[in-house]
């Protein structure tokens, strides 16, 4: 039984590294610069009409990325040492079910310089316990920015791609044709955006034109929700969830990020699952 518990939580944290590495370095990438998401909204605003003669924002210097560290292979056994013997083998354990889906829905993010957002996209998981379920749910997100706000103003096509790593308890048995759960979850993702009209900034002490750009979050959330429909290869429910969302330091471009600050956010889903494979 464990083991269904540890390959479901590896597969989830396999999929939940390839965005979260990019939150866990929030910002990585400029040194030295003294420029912030603020100084370029101005510019980027389509109906603004103030000229200045001033030095672009100096997003400082890029710098190269770490090298990979590489791990060393096992070496072989020395000569007139025999190997170890193989573990003999165990009784296959109880196999357990796993999902493919399809989700949907929206929701909206705290501030007054959110409209709302809409989200589909897909999710993997499955039952390591009875009553317990994993799920991985990649989505993308439509972001709306108020017209009047600034960034509203200065942002065009934002767009999210959000992965979630969720755990859900049922309070009813799994073979059961509805229940309702708990859950609970993190999240990471990048926020993507075009400028309404392209910004300069200094970089590596040179000028240097931004058409779009991009910072990355991080988030947690808990919630409730019902499985309306519960057989042996559909299931067919939805759920709600409230959480906290907090964005990098820095921009992909190296700017400072003082105007997306840590927001509370609602989201609202329906999903379709269906059964794919046991394990």
């Amino acid at each position: 039984m464990l083991r269904h518990a540890h390959t479901l939580f590896l597969l989830s944290c396999l999929a939940f590294s390839a965005s979260g590495c990019a939150v866990m370095m929030l910002g990585e990438g400029h040194e030295g610069g003294s420029a912030s998401l603020s100084d370029v909204t101005a510019q980027a605003r389509r109906d603004s009409t103030k000229r200045t003669k001033a030095r672009p924002p100096d997003v400082g210097y890029t710098v190269p990325p770490t090298a990979e560290m590489t791990v060393a292979a096992e070496p072989a056994p020395a000569p007139g040492i025999a190997p170890l013997a193989e573990a003999p083998c165990l009784p296959t354990p109880r196999t357990r079910p796993l999902f493919v889906g399809l989700v949907g829905g929206g929701g909206a993010l705290g501030g007054h310089d959110y409209d709302g957002f809409a989200a589909g996209g897909i999710s993997f998981g499955g039952y390591p316990q009875p009553q317990v379920r994993v799920d991985g749910t990649a989505t993308i997100i439509g972001v709306n920015f108020t017209g009047e706000g600034l960034l509203g103003q200065a942002f065009r096509n934002a767009e999210e791609l959000n992965l979630d790593v969720t755990v859900r308890y049922y309070l009813t048995k799994d073979k059961t044709f509805m229940g309702i759960y708990p859950l609970a979850g993190l999240g990471t993702g990048t926020l993507f955006w075009d400028y309404a009209k392209p910004v300069t900034v200094t970089e590596n002490g040179a000028p240097r034109t931004l058409g779009d750009d991009r910072v990355n979050y991080f988030s947690f959330f808990g919630g409730a929700g019902m499985s309306l429909m519960q057989t042996r290869f559909l299931h067919v429910g939805g759920n709600v969830s409230g959480g906290v969302r907090l964005y990098g330091r820095q921009t992909q471009s190296g700017l400072k990020n003082d105007m997306l600050k840590t927001t509370g956010y609602f989201k609202a889903l329906i999903e379709l699952s269906f059964r794919v494979a046991r394990v």
